[in-house]
């Protein structure tokens, strides 16, 4: 019962946005940091109502995993490769947070 309410929550919420940044997607469990499976829900939930998604990778966790993905299959997901390069970079951990933020202002356009 309360998974559904959730998930009526994800699905309202994000069915309204143009566009969906995933970030970290880290929870405590216990007492150590897992990924948080709520993100990857929240990802597919976008994706099924034709959102832009955004998953900046460098941030680790399951942005991470959710970029490898997109990035891996990325024709599936897009109809060209004219935002390739730009996904590709939001991968890099040592990317500096003003350049994250300047790429994924780049996709975003």
């Amino acid at each position: 019962m309360l998974g559904d309410v959730h998930t009526n929550y994800r699905d309202d919420i994000i069915s309204q946005a143009g566009t969906a940044i995933f970030l970290f997607g880290n929870k405590l469990e216990d007492i150590s940091v897992r990924e948080a499976g709520g993100m990857e829900k929240e990802f597919e939930i976008a994706r099924s109502h034709d959102v832009l998604l955004i998953p900046v990778g460098a941030s680790g966790y399951m942005s991470e995993r959710l970029w490898k993905h997109l990035v891996g299959q990325y024709d599936d997901y897009f109809e060209n490769r004219e935002k390739f390069d730009w996904y590709q970079k939001l991968g890099n951990p040592q990317t500096q947070p003003d350049e994250l933020i300047e790429t994924i202002l780049r996709i975003a356009e």
